[in-house]
């Protein structure tokens, strides 16, 4: 008989690569309903909390009692998670802290002009600002394309930002980022 070991964190990187290739290639299978972010980025946050080392501090801002939405839970769910563990992984070596934001945003004609995928009116905006090592402007035109990661080897898959790039554009949302190397990174995501 021939006996496999397979370490644990080897099976869980796997089982993350064929969830996240599933939701890259069935983006449009969606089940979108009005749903209230707010409970959702909550148990998000929880949910990455626990993954994270304390050296890493979140701190969760909501500016509404409720952030009413016509999306789909499970997809939204994993672009916080994403952005989130991006944005974790970004202050590993020397902590920091990841504020997590939702507030009402206008977009007006000149916005609009800013960001050719949103019509002017009003939005749900998401904000995610960490204080990690931030990124070259190199890296920054690349974040959002399938399968490129500044990671290791075994630390993550590239999939992660584009995911989350389709699945707010499919949504009829836009991700923005800033981002300057030394000074962290700024993700807003309109819904």
């Amino acid at each position: 008989t021939v006996q496999c070991l397979i370490d644990k964190g080897e099976t869980d990187r796997a089982k993350n690569l064929i969830r996240q290739i599933l939701t890259f290639g069935r983006r449009s299978e969606q089940r979108v309903m009005g749903m209230d972010l707010c409970p959702l980025i909550k148990e998000s946050m929880r949910f990455l909390r626990a993954a994270l080392p304390s050296n890493i501090e979140i701190r969760t801002r909501l500016e509404l009692e409720s952030a009413m939405v016509m999306a789909d839970p499970v997809q939204i769910h994993q672009v916080v998670l994403n952005i989130g563990a991006n944005a974790a992984h970004s202050m590993r070596e020397k902590g920091g802290v990841l504020d997590v934001m939702a507030r009402k945003a206008e977009i007006d004609e000149g916005a609009s002009r800013q960001y050719p995928n949103l019509p002017p009116g009003g939005y749900l905006l998401l904000s995610f600002v960490d204080s990690g090592c931030g990124m070259s402007s190199e890296v920054l035109s690349r974040i959002f394309e399938p399968f490129y990661t500044t990671k290791r080897e075994g630390e993550g898959t590239g999939l992660g930002l584009s995911v989350a790039h389709g699945v707010i554009q499919d949504h009829g949302g836009a991700i923005t980022v800033y981002s300057e190397e030394g000074k962290g990174s700024t993700f807003n995501v309109y819904l």
